[in-house]
């Protein structure tokens, strides 16, 4: 049986109230980390705690 591969990967942004400039900052600020993670077959969900 063929396997379907691994699910969905999940980038989930824990943020208070945000503007858009500033969650599209904080997407920039870890644009390295997220390319990795989506290279990353071992890992389906990324988790940006960022808090004021």
């Amino acid at each position: 049986m063929k396997g379907y591969g691994f699910p969905p990967k999940i980038i989930w942004i824990r943020t208070g109230n945000l503007k858009t400039m500033e969650i599209a900052d904080i997407l920039r600020n870890y644009s390295k980390d997220i390319d990795n993670f989506i290279d990353d077959n071992n890992f389906g969900c990324f988790e940006i705690l960022k808090l004021k």
